[in-house]
């Protein structure tokens, strides 16, 4: 009988196969973990501002205008207080939150 004091080849491989298939698998849980995270992060940072905004419109007792886009958003507050319908830059103060990072 012969003694066996290593590994075949074919037992190496197919331990890294498997190392391989569980390495990748990880990695792509990962990837979908960390985007979920982002997005998350990004909801409660900007839930964040908004009731930021509020407490300052109500502190101060004015008009807070929120300018939506889909890639950010401003805060706009009403400096004259005459209450207008948009900011057009008159009587309106651009406020940029501390968290935001754009």
């Amino acid at each position: 009988m012969k003694n066996n004091k290593g590994m075949t080849l074919i037992e190496l491989l197919v331990v890294i196969v498997v190392i391989g298939t569980l390495v990748a698998a990880l990695g792509f849980s990962f990837q979908g973990w960390l985007g979920n995270y982002d997005a998350e992060s990004q909801t409660k940072e900007m839930h964040a501002d908004l009731m930021d905004a509020r407490v300052r419109a109500m502190h101060r007792n004015r008009l807070h205008f929120i300018v939506v886009d889909y890639q950010r958003y401003q805060i706009y507050e009403d400096t004259d207080e005459s209450g207008g319908n948009a900011p057009s830059g008159v009587g309106w103060k651009k406020w940029t939150p501390k968290s935001y990072n754009n």
